[in-house]
């Protein structure tokens, strides 16, 4: 710090000192004392930006570099997408679960409670970190940042688990993934990085072996002491109204209840020393093509493959993700889990699917012609923001950087989503934080924005919409139809006390939806899994049990 204030200093007075040889006037003169200050302060400011900039990116390191223990990366489309596995599945009778995190969250949003509903529901609970968050790759393309590409992550990554596992066949896996695409899990730490931290490469596993660690592994407390939040008495809920709603009792914080072990958080830090450094880890099993193929070729000599129970569970704006998936993708699913979920409904009633282009278009040529005028002024005005965020894209970087690498920001927005700002802890907001030490985060978050102002129809497709009158339906009514079509049953979790995403949008959800069931938690913010991990596991093991 001394260093730096110094050279900051230095710079500085040279500054002045050749502005003051070449610009100096014949005689004392206010104004040029003061642009003579403002240069010096100019330049100290920027001196020190610049300085601490450097210090920041030398404690960058690759996604790879900054996992867990129990982390496992795997490449789909291009993408190394890193998850987490607790593998209870019962092959006879297999479950399948997937988790989708929210904006701003990883993988860590999930650890109360993934392991435990692994064990209760005898299933396969799987958890990845989206496209710019997290130690996931962040791709180049802003195609990659998409709420779709997300949500076929999450089904890629449960499926390359399942197959591992032995009960879905490679060839079913290759029609979901892709002829030539590669499966193979990526190395954890490169060659290099094990050279310089003297870590020795493992021998690949065998998937069996990689199940039996991955069912009896407990979550590292050493660093964290992580306490439950309520009742863990209140399993049961009263229902209120026609419409499925229910609201769980009032639950009230106790200190001194603390989570089961099964469902008890991972430590933040685990595997670390501190939050600034990281030590060296072990690398990731490897699971080849051939791995999957000798697995479920197994499986498929000695009986049918079985049927499999999958359920998505998505939160915020992971739920999302989730429902597109089950939109493009809904023939295998059995049940959805949303947990406040970030997607809008401004009606309770289901509209009609819009008319194909074969069918007659009733409204008058002067109201076709004001349709594709508005449709027009709408892909002007969404391009023109893809661009504008494009040219601002080295402002928001250091926007980005500056607002996120304060601890103050993240304690704020972790104490406006959860319900009481007491379980708000160092450790909670260290777990959050940790991504912003991958190198590349900034440019990641910023793609995502961009990638939620890109409208994936074409220019074209959108004008022939709007001429043939078919109105884009929204994110919540083509859930509706997907659900209603495939029979797919639906839970929503909402917490009463949610600041950040309003209950009542989910009430609208539940009635636009059939086969759909609300829960209200009382004393309850935005993160439910979080806050109530016990009566979470308890409402999403009710459900995955009906499914």
């Amino acid at each position: 710090m001394l260093l730096q204030t110094g050279v900051s200093l230095t710079i500085s007075v040279l500054s002045c000192t050749a502005y003051y040889l070449v610009k100096a006037p014949n005689h004392l003169s206010f104004r040029f004392a003061l642009s003579v200050a403002l240069l010096f302060a100019a330049s100290l400011t920027v001196c020190k930006t610049l300085l601490l900039e450097r210090k920041h990116q030398d404690r960058l390191m690759a996604e790879q570099e900054l996992k867990d223990h129990d982390s496992v990366f795997r490449e789909l489309h291009g993408t190394a997408v890193h998850y987490k596995l607790a593998q209870g599945l019962d092959t006879a009778h297999p479950t399948a679960v997937h988790c989708y995190h929210g904006f701003g969250a990883n993988t860590f949003s999930w650890s109360y409670v993934y392991k435990a509903l692994s064990t209760q529901l005898r299933a396969q609970v799987t958890k990845h970190d989206m496209p710019g968050f997290g130690l996931t790759q962040r791709p180049r393309d802003i195609d990659g940042y998409s709420l779709e590409f997300n949500g076929l992550l999450g089904r890629l990554v449960m499926d390359a688990e399942l197959a591992a596992a032995g009960v879905l066949s490679s060839a079913a896996l290759d029609s979901e993934v892709g002829p030539g695409l590669q499966l193979e899990q990526v190395q954890s730490v490169s060659r290099e990085h094990q050279s310089k931290t003297g870590g020795a490469e493992k021998s690949a596993a065998s998937p069996s072996d990689i199940q039996a660690a991955a069912s009896q592994s407990k979550p590292d407390l050493q660093h964290a002491n992580y306490q439950a939040r309520g009742d863990s008495q209140s399993d049961t809920q009263a229902a209120v109204g026609s419409s499925g709603r229910q609201h769980s009792p009032s639950h009230r914080s106790d200190p001194s209840a603390s989570v089961h072990d099964s469902s008890a958080p991972e430590s933040p830090i685990s595997s670390r020393s501190s939050w600034e450094s990281v030590s060296s880890v072990d690398s990731n099993r490897v699971l080849s093509r051939e791995q999957l193929s000798r697995s479920s070729h197994g499986a498929d000599t000695k009986k049918q493959q079985p049927s499999i129970k999958r359920v998505l569970i998505g939160h915020s704006l992971g739920a999302a993700c989730a429902a597109a998936e089950v939109i493009k993708h809904s023939r295998d699913i059995a049940g959805l889990v949303l947990v406040a979920p970030a997607i809008i409904s401004f009606s309770s009633q289901l509209k009609a699917q819009p008319a194909s282009d074969q069918q007659q278009n009733n409204t008058p040529m002067h109201g076709r012609i004001l349709q594709v005028l508005m449709a027009f002024a709408q892909v002007v005005g969404t391009r023109t923001a893809g661009i504008v965020l494009w040219l601002l894209q080295p402002i928001l970087v250091l926007f980005l950087r500056t607002l996120v690498r304060s601890r103050l920001f993240w304690v704020r927005g972790l104490s406006n989503a959860w319900h009481s700002r007491d379980g708000v802890s160092d450790e909670l907001v260290d777990a959050y934080r940790l991504p912003q030490l991958v190198r590349g985060w900034e440019l990641g978050l910023v793609r995502f924005v961009r990638a939620r102002v890109a409208d994936s129809r074409s220019f074209v497709q959108v004008l022939k919409d709007a001429y043939n009158g078919r109105t884009p339906m929204s994110q919540a009514e083509q859930l509706a139809h997907a659900v209603a079509q495939q029979d797919i049953k639906v839970l929503i979790l909402h917490g009463s006390g949610d600041r950040l995403v309003p209950v009542s949008n989910s009430r609208r959800l539940a009635k636009l939806m059939p086969n759909t069931e609300l829960i209200e938690y009382v004393d309850c913010g935005h993160v439910p899994q979080e806050e109530l991990p016990k009566q979470f596991i308890q409402s999403v093991k009710t459900f995955v049990d009906r499914c």
